[in-house]
This record gives structure tokens, C-alpha cells and sequence, in this order.
């Protein structure tokens, strides 16, 4: 137990100050007791770590609440809550973080090396204090350049502007399996998700923001890469929801409302059942074969799609299809590609013969649930 009455140590970074001296033999938990502690926690190179071994910091209720963990950041140097270095297993879960200053990252795990292996980060809370710059100060900021096999984020609450940052560099010995999953994604006015990671998966997430901002998921050259079951509610300008140019790439059940924005910049990229509303471009194709599928594609107020690659790259069909008939059907990044007008001529091209061009009704503007 940490702090509180019964505590064996009164704050978390002196309970990890002990385990660095005295290492571990079995699996650890540490049950901190509800409070408000002002500090920052490092955890690396624990004696006796391993997979089997695994290191816990949690709330001692199981709330995610009434555990803050706090520090005012005035420098850029160290500007962490929870700095994680090299151990084999650890999951933090139930805590609140709450960086104060104009600097915030609240978790930062840098893997210099192979050892560290598996994350994870569950039913906490994360606050960002600093919107307006600084984007490599988001909640949670990984290095996998050596090492770090999983990175697991679920069932977490990010309030503020940037929340997930992860990157690699190098020749790196380990393939990094990050997941995102049933998260809520409040207010985030920067990104959601940004950098290099290889195999991810991003499902069951809610988002919901009227602040302005820029690309909710960012990500290039990835292994693989799946978005599947997210709602997406994004009232702000932003400049795109997805911009994902991987060698694999499936998106699929997604409901996306960004009433100002642009949809899904892609590349060979598998886009099935989704609904997309957007304010104009619901797809972005980006060079090679894109296969639409069974979705709802509308643009309020311009082209449904800008395509680089010829039309013939496109895999497209049984789609509901909307955009205003004042725009054109598809636009081109290409000057010299002349745009196709209307769905007749894209039909003709041999493209979503079977789709049909209407406005469905929703069960409310936000809510893409249709009406029975």
C-alpha cells in the first residue's frame, strides 16, 4: 500500500526508489491510496524484472478518480509524470494525471534498448495543460527505436489536445504491436494518434471535439494498420480525420462526423461499411488501389472525392453516395487529370456500378444510425 494511513510508503516515487534498491521476485503491485501526489515517478532497470515478474501501479479503490498524480512543469527538461526506462512487464492503471505548466507529458516510455517489452495503460484519466504548442507534449509519448514489443491503451479518458505520440528510429530489433482500444478521446484539439508504429490496431474509441485542429490519426509506412468500430464526432476544422499511407490498411464500421473537415486521406487502403459525413473530399486517394465497400459516403459542401492516380486504380462499389450536384464527383491533385462531373460518367468509367447516389436519413445530424 502507498500513502494514506496504512501506507507502507507514503508516495509512489519512494515506493519505486525501494524497488530500484531492492529488486523483485515475483510479480509487484503497488495499491496507492486515494490523494493527490505532487511528484514525478522514473522506473527503469528493476532488479529482477521480467515478463512473469510484472510491476503494477494502480489506485487502491479502483477508481480512476481519487489517485492524482501532479507536477508543474515550467522547463523542458524531464517534463514527465511517469517516465518508464527499461523493465520487461509493467501496467499502470486506475490514476489520474494532471500536469500543470506549459510543458505535459504525463507518460513517456523511451526504449533505448531490447529491454523493456509490454505496456500498458488502463482506466486512467489524462489531462493536457498546453494547446497551443509543443506538439511533441502529448499525454502519452513513446520511443520504440530498440525495443518494446506491445503498447496496450484501453478503456482510458484523454481530456485536452494531444494524446498519443509514438515514434522509431533506426534499426530497431522488435516489432511494436500497439492497440488503442475503447478509449474516449474528449475535446483533443491537436491529434489523436500520431507517429511510427508498426502493427496497430485503433477500435471501439469514441472522439468528440468542437475545437479546431489538424489530423486526428497520423501515420506513414506503416506494417499494418486497422480502425474498425470507432464513432467519430468532430464539430471543429480540422484538416482531415485519417491520413494513413501503409503498405495495409483496413477501416471498417467507422461512423465519422466532421462536419468541417475532410475524411480519409489513403493508400491501399480497404474501406468497408463505414459512414462518413464530411465537409467535402469523404476520400482522399493517394497514389495505388483503394477498395470501397458498403459505406455511406457524403460531402456537404464540395467534391466526394480527390484522386492522384488514374481513376482505373479505384476498387469501388455498392456505396450510398452523396455530395451537392453543384460540385463535381471527383477532383484531381493532378492538374493536368480533368475531374469527373457526375456518377453517370464515373459509371461509365467502370466505377461503383451498383451504388446509389442519395441522402439517407439519419437518426439525428450526429447520430449516423439510420432510420428504420
Amino acid at each position: 500500500i502507498v500513502g494514506g494511513v496504512n501506507g507502507v510508503f507514503p508516495t509512489p516515487s519512494l515506493a519505486v526508489q525501494q524497488l530500484h534498491q531492492r529488486g523483485m521476485n515475483g510479480p509487484v503491485t503497488f495499491k496507492i491510496a486515494p490523494g493527490t501526489y505532487w511528484e514525478q515517478i522514473f522506473i527503469s532497470n528493476i532488479p529482477g524484472s521480467s515478463y512473469q515478474n510484472k510491476l503494477t501501479l494502480q489506485s487502491e479503490s479502483g477508481r480512476n478518480d481519487d489517485v492524482i498524480i501532479t507536477f508543474d512543469f515550467q522547463s523542458n527538461d524531464y517534463t514527465y509524470l511517469l517516465a518508464i526506462g527499461e523493465i520487461l512487464n509493467i501496467e499502470i492503471k486506475d490514476i489520474t494525471f494532471r500536469p500543470l505548466g506549459l510543458y505535459s507529458t504525463s507518460i513517456q516510455a523511451a526504449s533505448q534498448s531490447p529491454n523493456i517489452s509490454v505496456v500498458k495503460i488502463h482506466n486512467c484519466i489524462f489531462h493536457t495543460c498546453n494547446c497551443q504548442d509543443y506538439p511533441d507534449k502529448p499525454s502519452i509519448m513513446v520511443n520504440h527505436s530498440f525495443g518494446l514489443d506491445s503498447l496496450i491503451i484501453s478503456n482510458n479518458f484523454f481530456f485536452g489536445c494531444k494524446s498519443i505520440r509514438i515514434w522509431g528510429v533506426g534499426s530497431y530489433s522488435k516489432t511494436l504491436f500497439l492497440s488503442v482500444t475503447n478509449n474516449s478521446f474528449i475535446q483533443n484539439s491537436y491529434y489523436i494518434m500520431i507517429g511510427n508504429y508498426d502493427k496497430s490496431v485503433f477500435s471501439d474509441n469514441l472522439v468528440y471535439t468542437d475545437q479546431n485542429g489538424k489530423v486526428l490519426i497520423s501515420r506513414e509506412n506503416n506494417n499494418s494498420f486497422v480502425a474498425k468500430n470507432n464513432r467519430i464526432i468532430v464539430n471543429g476544422v480540422w484538416v482531415t480525420i485519417f491520413a494513413v499511407r501503409d503498405y495495409s490498411t483496413i477501416i471498417e464500421n467507422n461512423m465519422i462526423f466532421a462536419e468541417n473537415s475532410r475524411g480519409i486521406y489513403g493508400e491501399n487502403a480497404i474501406i468497408h461499411h463505414n459512414t462518413i459525413v464530411v465537409k467535402e473530399h469523404a476520400i482522399h486517394y493517394v497514389e495505388r488501389t483503394n477498395e470501397l465497400r458498403n459505406n455511406i459516403l457524403i460531402s456537404q459542401q464540395g467534391s466526394l472525392f480527390n484522386n492522384r492516380d488514374p481513376v482505373s486504380s479505384i476498387n469501388s462499389n455498392y456505396n450510398v453516395l452523396f455530395y451537392p450536384i453543384s460540385y463535381p464527383l471527383c477532383t484531381h491533385i493532378e492538374q493536368d487529370t480533368p475531374t469527373v462531373v457526375n456518377l453517370a460518367t464515373w459509371q461509365q468509367l467502370g466505377i461503383d456500378i451498383n451504388s446509389q447516389w442519395g441522402l439517407p436519413l439519419f437518426s439525428k445530424q450526429t447520430d449516423l444510425h439510420l432510420q428504420p
